[in-house]
């Protein structure tokens, strides 16, 4: 019989306890308040995504790239097309508040570079093989959004 331990992480005192204050404060940095509307609590994410630390920046690269080359297979054309903005968003400033002068700051430019890509990816298929209206405007839309 093998004598298996379950953990409740319900508190921070839990996480840093186990993980340390380092886990901590990345998992403090990328939790999003669910309380909040959805809509708000997406444009929140959003904004914070400016002030995250660079390992924080790096997970939510990671984590996005994946989701977002998911979507593409599994969402409905609506809700790629709305994901696929807001990861756009979300590069942009994840991108643009890489603290250069702190650890990891190579690891979140490539992370960023990485995130990008795998949009272009997404946004040909969509354009190319799922045939999605909506794609073939969305260079003229990131344009509008990011410069």
């Amino acid at each position: 019989m093998t004598n298996v331990a379950y953990w409740s992480l319900s508190t921070p005192n839990d996480i840093r306890s186990i993980f340390g204050p380092t886990v901590l404060e990345i998992v403090e940095q990328l939790t999003n308040d669910t309380s909040l509307p959805k809509i708000e609590r997406k444009q929140k994410m959003i904004e914070k995504a400016l002030w995250v630390g660079n390992a924080a920046r790096i997970i939510k690269c990671c984590d996005r790239i994946d989701n977002v080359t998911d979507a593409v297979v599994s969402f409905t054309d609506q809700r790629v097309w709305d994901y696929v903005k807001e990861s756009v968003l979300l590069h942009c400033n994840l991108r643009d508040g890489v603290d250069f002068g702190k650890p990891w700051f190579g690891e979140a430019v490539k992370a960023g570079k990485e995130l990008k890509l795998a949009i272009d990816k997404v946004v040909h298929s969509c354009r190319h093989v799922r045939k999605i209206p909506a794609f073939d405007q969305f260079e003229a839309w990131r344009a509008s959004k990011t410069t």
